[in-house]
């Protein structure tokens, strides 16, 4: 078998590094994600948050405001510099949250007022505290995909050249009814989360024109 150039890497897979202070990506990520990109190879940034609501996990970073979109593009702009080709993986955590993550110390939102097991982290011991989270009505579903929609073009202002979505909060949307569904449950919460993928896809084929 021939020599296999590590240098020349293939994708390099999402993480949540928990480095952004304020939910605003800082400085060091130009150096941490250039070092890890080679020409024509493929990164996915780590999941970033899509509105103040999207939140789960401390210092993780958003691009809902113009202060992250611009602290994004030297990022991109570096990855960019080395021939790599850049994803931004925009995400909603749903009800995998705490309340003291979401804005005014409100319980997360979801499609179900059930609250998550809490699960032992990697290392077997911590377990995450989770808040019982709110139900959404069905009129403010359309703020949510407006969001992931405001989300996508910020990140193609950022100068990402595509999205990828990491969403805890749309698989729960087919599954469990909404409080005050006018139009019939399951024909609400299918449609939304396909809206949600098309408005994205027109976005990446705006990139690419």
């Amino acid at each position: 078998m021939g020599r296999f150039d590590l240098s020349h890497r293939v994708v390099l897979a999402p993480l949540t590094r928990e480095r952004s202070f304020g939910n605003v990506p800082q400085p060091h990520a130009i150096l941490y994600y250039q070092q890890r990109a080679t020409k024509g190879g493929l990164l996915i940034a780590e999941a970033t948050g899509v509105s103040d609501t999207a939140q789960g996990y401390k210092d993780t970073p958003g691009i809902w405001t113009k202060e992250q979109v611009e602290a994004w593009k030297p990022i991109v702009n570096g990855v960019h510099a080395k021939g790599g080709i850049f994803f931004c993986q925009i995400w909603h955590v749903g009800r995998v949250s705490n309340h003291t993550f979401q804005p005014n110390g409100q319980a997360p939102i979801s499609s179900t007022d059930k609250p998550l097991k809490p699960v032992a982290r990697a290392n077997g011991i911590d377990a995450p505290t989770i808040s019982t989270p709110r139900r959404l009505q069905t009129n403010e579903i359309p703020l949510v995909i407006n969001d992931f929609r405001v989300a996508a073009r910020n990140a193609i202002e950022a100068g990402f050249m595509c999205l990828v979505h990491h969403c805890f909060f749309i698989p729960h949307m087919s599954k469990s009814p909404f409080a005050s569904s006018a139009r019939g449950g399951s024909r609400v919460q299918l449609q939304q989360p396909q809206k949600l993928v098309q408005t994205s896809e027109r976005l990446c084929a705006q990139t690419r024109r």
